[in-house]
């Protein structure tokens, strides 16, 4: 297992290579386009105008049953089979572009390989917490009319812990490509 890190997180890993950030960059990008907007029209069909405990910064355990509700069967079994589908995949499609891009941009800006691999636990935290909302939300949505304490609760920590840390990433990427420019420039000015 720690082979398997160190290769992941190593500086030269195939996770990094030009090739595999486009890879993961057209993904990324043909899902944002194509396959989220159908699947959010799909699903609004099925659940209604109702929010989604996936798609809220924060909501409370009395709000999650309220959706449940409001889904009704049909809606809150279109919810689980989404989550165990396209929520299966999508997490890696965007773990997949964050992490190999982050990775390839921060470590050819020069950042040392010690801070790459801390800041590189952020995409793979938000894939857990991601992963961890699915479970738990679709655990609820299956047992409505029963409550299921705790587990209910849990949705409402992972969620906001999910985005949280999707906003970091985003934010690390970003100063990532601005270094990443930056080094560049510095490279071509020094060469002339």
């Amino acid at each position: 297992m720690i082979r398997v890190r160190e290769h992941a997180f190593s500086r030269n890993s195939l996770l990094f290579r030009l090739k595999t950030i486009i890879v993961f960059s057209i993904l990324f990008f043909l899902t944002i386009a194509f396959v989220l907007p159908h699947q959010s029209s799909r699903l609004k069909e099925e659940t209604g105008d109702n929010p989604t405990p996936d798609l809220s910064f924060y909501f409370g355990v009395e709000d999650l049953y309220g959706w449940a509700e409001s889904y009704g069967e049909a809606g809150r079994e279109s919810y689980i089979r989404t989550r165990f589908t396209f929520d299966i995949i999508w997490p890696l499609i965007y773990t997949g572009f964050l992490f190999s891009s982050m990775g390839g941009l921060l470590y050819r800006s020069g950042l040392q390989d010690s801070i790459v691999n801390k800041l590189l636990l952020l995409p793979l935290s938000s894939l857990v917490f991601d992963y961890l909302e699915n479970i738990s939300s679709s655990i609820v949505m299956w047992r409505y009319p029963l409550r299921t304490p705790l587990i209910d609760y849990t949705v409402t920590v992972f969620t906001p812990l999910k985005w949280i840390i999707l906003g970091l990433c985003f934010t690390v990427f970003s100063i990532s490509v601005i270094r990443f420019i930056y080094k560049q420039a510095l490279k071509v000015k020094i060469d002339q």
